[in-house]
């Protein structure tokens, strides 16, 4: 019997429509350069800049002549890397990315760049040899197309193309040779006549976007990040022939703090073959300044803390740690100076809208909801079963937060005296993981609840990571004497360690999870 003829009946959504509905989970504003210096530290390139291009260009020599409704005003994206072909890949792919398969990522190119489509409805970029224009309604091309601009000498033959790009470049010249790194240009969508968004962007608000950057995230972006070492934004005014500096964020000591900031990202691939197991841990003082058109402000310095967990110890519990990317790999921030009035973030690479309930901010390879807004947790997964994927990655950001937290932060505690000149005991214990009764709300408390706790047991007996009221030098539990409680109230102590005598001054919540800890039965009083 022959195969009976019927019609076809398969889903049929558009390009745009997809778009649509991946704009209502990443948020408008500055959440959009958020993901484009995400997808440039992917690309390893160490600058990143912004330019908004308020100009209209010549439409006469145009690959079609409706294309002139790209050639107003638009965000420029420059850096210093050229797209390799999986981020080409990851470009055709909405729901996936080439990027999960690389432990040395940190995003999905082809999910987080589509929030560019907030504001145009037809991106285009050099990079190397290539000149790319993505055309989602297919109203010029089939969904997009791709140049060889070198060997087609396009700019040639067609100069009003190009017109943007020479101007930023400050080039007129063809374009007779490979760009070494990337330009996107993102025209403004100036119309409603769009499928993926009826929103008109005005440059007013681009320049809007900018300032919220940098008041807001600025300093933050750059915490732990593996190679950006500037992000910088400039205005193109209307026949200005250089674009004007609105805003700069740089990593001032650079150069002494390079190696050790991709050191973890650049070893992860390299040590999950490896049968050796071992941890890995770099930590520095990075400089950065800020500086807002001609005034630099000045340098702020943050210690930073990067470490990686045994790999193969993870492999124990979490056997699948290839397939979902899990990577026991977190950090810890915290700025030298005027740290007591710091409220951390907590940060997946770049900040999340979470705050933590002390000055000290928290880096994790968390799993993160598809908008990087939230960590997935396990009050929200209580119905599902043992093997859902979203039960999975729940466990995983308990694991990090019960288990590899708690290792990195001791170290953390030792790199103090090393890096910290004349700390105050009242000032040392900001550094510590104490929450306050009441501090915390939602799913960051059920985190953070247990994490002083698990520090304390983590320590090691000799480990001097405690001062007394006076001494310089710092103190161990196996060599210093805790303040007994019911002394609190007198002056004793402080008479004693004025002596000599080696007193630990710390505060109560320190001394009563060191009572419920291995330690107890150590304890001096």
């Amino acid at each position: 019997m022959d195969f009976p003829s019927g019609e076809d009946f398969k889903p049929k959504e558009p390009y745009t429509s997809r778009l649509r509905k991946i704009l209502e989970e990443y948020p408008d504003g500055s959440q959009i350069l958020r993901e484009i210096l995400q997808n440039s530290d992917d690309a390893q390139s160490t600058e990143q800049t912004f330019i908004l291009d308020f100009n209209k260009y010549p439409s006469n020599k145009l690959f079609k002549p409706q294309l002139n409704r790209y050639q107003g005003p638009a965000l420029i994206s420059k850096n210093t890397a050229i797209f390799e072909d999986d981020d080409f890949k990851s470009l055709l792919n909405l729901a996936d990315s080439e990027k999960r398969k690389k432990f040395d990522k940190i995003g999905v190119m082809g999910i987080g760049f589509n929030s560019i489509y907030h504001i145009t409805d037809s991106p285009s970029f050099i990079t190397g040899n290539k000149y790319v224009i993505l055309d989602p309604h297919e109203r010029h091309f089939n969904g997009g197309i791709q140049f060889d601009f070198v060997r087609q000498k396009l700019a040639e033959g067609f100069p009003d193309q190009f017109a943007p790009f020479r101007k930023i470049l400050r080039c007129n010249r063809p374009f007779k040779e490979p760009f070494k790194g990337t330009i996107f240009r993102y025209p403004l969508r100036d119309s409603t006549d769009s499928d993926i968004s009826n929103k008109v962007y005005k440059p007013k608000e681009i320049l809007d976007m900018f300032r919220k950057f940098y008041e807001h995230e600025s300093i933050n972006c750059l915490l732990f990040l593996k190679y950006i070492e500037c992000i910088s934004f400039y205005v193109l005014r209307k026949g200005a022939d250089e674009p004007e500096l609105l805003y700069k964020i740089r990593l001032e000591n650079a150069d002494q703090v390079r190696k050790q900031r991709c050191l973890i990202s650049e070893s992860i691939a390299s040590m999950m073959n490896s049968t050796n197991s071992k941890e890995l841990v770099t930590s520095y003082v990075a400089s950065f300044y800020r500086q807002k058109g001609d005034i630099k402000e000045p340098n702020s310095e943050w210690l930073i803390l990067n470490y990686l967990d045994d790999l193969l110890d993870t492999k124990k519990n979490f056997s699948k740690i290839d397939l979902y990317k899990f990577i026991p790999n977190v950090g810890l921030a915290v700025p030298l100076k005027d740290f007591k009035n710091v409220i951390g973030r907590l940060f997946c690479f770049l900040p999340l809208p979470i705050y933590m309930p002390f000055p000290v901010s928290v880096h994790g390879y968390f799993a993160v909801s598809t908008n990087r807004r939230s960590l997935w947790s396990p009050i929200e997964n209580e119905d599902l079963a043992d093997d859902a994927l979203a039960r999975i990655k729940a466990k995983w950001n308990q694991y990090l937060f019960e288990n590899v937290l708690p290792k990195a932060w001791v170290k953390f505690l030792h790199e103090l005296p090393h890096k910290v000149s004349n700390i105050q005991s009242d000032d040392l214990y900001k550094f510590w993981p104490i929450v306050k009764e009441g501090g915390t709300s939602g799913n960051i408390g059920i985190f953070c609840k247990d994490l002083l706790q698990n520090v304390t047991n983590c320590l090691n007996i000799e480990d001097r990571v405690f001062k007394g009221p006076f001494c310089d030098n710092w103190l161990s539990l196996s060599n210093g004497y805790l303040e007994d409680e019911k002394l609190f109230n007198f002056n004793i102590s402080k008479i004693i360690a004025n002596i000599g005598f080696p007193v630990i001054s710390t505060l109560y919540p320190i001394i009563r999870v060191l009572k419920n800890s291995k330690h107890q039965e150590s304890l001096k009083f």
